[in-house]
């Protein structure tokens, strides 16, 4: 009886698996769907990409300016004089 039936359900997936329509890499994905992940990922670096470049940018400008901060008093005035608050916030901009 178990025999039967796993006969059966080999055949059902064969005749689905036929019933799909397989691209050359055989990958099991069709043309059209190969087609629309391409898109989507076109779409996803269109709006991922520009903004990493602006944060990669902003934190290579914040990390050369943070030198210039301490000099012009941002250690006296905000940090309190703590050279340990100014190791953390230089420990967040360089570990980006």
């Amino acid at each position: 009886m178990s025999n039967e039936k796993n006969s059966e359900d080999r055949l059902e997936n064969a005749e689905v698996s036929k019933e799909r329509s397989f691209d050359s890499s055989g990958n099991g994905l069709s043309e059209e769907d190969t087609h629309h992940e391409r898109r989507l990922l076109t779409k996803l670096d269109l709006v991922i990409m520009p903004l990493t470049a602006l944060l990669y940018l902003s934190a290579y400008l914040d990390r050369g300016n943070i030198g210039n901060a301490r000099l012009q008093g941002l250690e006296a005035t905000v940090l309190d004089g703590s050279d340990t608050k100014y190791s953390i916030v230089l420990t967040a901009f360089f570990s980006m």
